[in-house]
């Protein structure tokens, strides 16, 4: 979420595969087009978080490339949330699934390469497991795993997003600050659906603990 949310693209995946392609055509920013294929491919290049995601799926049985799986996308904003999304995870009644890029919302490097490690994860999960993304505790433990394994809750970004004061050191991370996060972004991401703050709440308590503790295929939660 946050930048990063996977709900933003599949409650409104149908609906933007649905449009004519002119139609979306003539909605697009050709200079963010291109300044969002740039960052992405230098994350495809640089990032080794990303790039071991990639051959995860793989692994898992689902291959695909940076050309055919993650597209750049105008993306409509989520009228749920006032939250500015810069990705999303985006699935299709045939079963496809592609990762988006929100080419006006993207900062950096960092940033892109941050997004695409979240949705990465949720690709992975929705590979492995048989994810129903109409259930609430389905999408809250992909969004747990996301926010705890991309590095959404780093404490730059913390930092960043006021969540933490700039004069609070990396340190109150290994101090249960990281939970706590993640615990807040999967919950955010979840009210993004439509969901209320409360139902939000109960799915992400609910399974909180397994997904958190769930952190393949990483082992361990990366720095």
């Amino acid at each position: 979420m946050g930048a990063s949310s996977t709900r933003m693209a599949l409650a409104a995946s149908k609906d933007q595969k649905s449009e004519p392609p002119a139609r979306r055509r003539r909605e697009r920013d050709t200079e963010a087009l291109e300044r969002c294929r740039q960052l992405k491919g230098e994350v495809f290049e640089k990032d080794k978080k990303v790039g071991f995601l990639m051959n995860m799926m793989a692994v898992y049985g689902c291959p695909v490339t940076q050309h055919d799986f993650v597209s750049c996308d105008p993306c409509r904003q989520n009228e749920h949330s006032d939250i500015r999304q810069g990705g999303g995870f985006r699935y299709l009644s045939d079963g496809s699934a592609e990762v988006i890029l929100c080419e006006k919302e993207l900062k950096n490097y960092n940033h892109t390469a941050e997004i695409l490690r979240h949705e990465l994860i949720h690709a992975i999960d929705h590979c492995k497991y048989e994810v129903d993304w109409d259930n609430p505790k389905h999408v809250a433990c992909t969004e747990i795993r996301a926010a705890s394994l991309s590095g959404d809750c780093r404490w730059a970004a913390e930092v960043a997003r006021g969540a933490l004061g700039a004069s609070i050191g990396p340190e109150m991370l290994a101090k249960g600050h990281h939970p706590k996060c993640v615990r807040r972004r999967a919950k955010l991401s979840l009210m993004t659906t439509g969901l209320s703050k409360l139902k939000a709440e109960q799915a992400v308590d609910a399974v909180f603990e397994d997904c958190y503790n769930d952190t393949s295929p990483f082992g361990v939660i990366p720095h």
